[in-house]
């Protein structure tokens, strides 16, 4: 929509995608929903995944095939791109739960940025967060030629 394209024109010029997306999927979440681990389709869309996080905060968990697992909090108002080997190599899910303890060590906390009255540990411990209803945003650029992967990097 003509809606986004100051922020994906933003997010080109910033070199954080390397073409503007044609394709969004707009999800709802409810308190407790969640998303399995995953990779988005490598075939079917090019490199530069951007997710836009509207309404509540969550955490993102990126899973290595090392098995090393990487929490990032995703604050109301966020973009997160997923390029490259976040892209392509790590897994990444949203835990089915209604609470998350945040610690503000996380990547991705900011005190001062997370939502006015959720964030009550202090700046020097871990709280819970009690998530609200989150609208997702995901742009994608439709992959318009055969993939060329090399090798088993895309599970």
């Amino acid at each position: 929509p003509d809606l986004c394209l100051p922020l994906l024109k933003r997010l080109v010029d910033e070199g954080l995608i390397p073409v503007l997306p044609d394709q969004l999927t707009v999800n709802q979440y409810q308190p407790g929903s969640g998303i399995p681990p995953h990779v988005d389709t490598h075939s079917a869309f090019e490199d530069g995944i951007v997710s836009v996080s509207l309404g509540s905060y969550t955490v993102m968990s990126f899973y290595h095939p090392c098995g090393n697992v990487t929490p990032v909090f995703l604050p109301q108002r966020s973009v997160l791109v997923m390029s490259g080997e976040s892209r392509y190599h790590w897994k990444h899910g949203i835990s089915s739960r209604k609470l998350d303890i945040v610690d503000p060590q996380m990547p991705g906390f900011h005190g001062d940025t997370s939502p006015a009255g959720l964030w009550s540990g202090g700046a020097s411990g871990p709280t819970v967060l009690t998530r609200g209803v989150r609208v997702s945003l995901t742009f994608r650029k439709v992959r318009r030629s055969p993939c060329s992967c090399v090798g088993e990097l895309h599970t």
